[in-house]
């Protein structure tokens, strides 16, 4: 699943718009992100 498929994902079992699924999709791959460069483990 790619990016593009996770903002639809979104919009379409939330009843989000393009935009803000947009935006929790980044937020959520920055902080992911951040926390690797950290060195912290990733959990379920």
């Amino acid at each position: 699943m790619n990016r593009l498929e996770v903002i639809q994902s979104l919009c379409t079992q939330n009843g989000l718009s393009k935009v803000e699924a947009a935006k929790i999709v980044s937020i959520f791959f920055e902080q992911m992100s951040d926390a690797l460069e950290k060195g912290d483990r990733m959990n379920k």
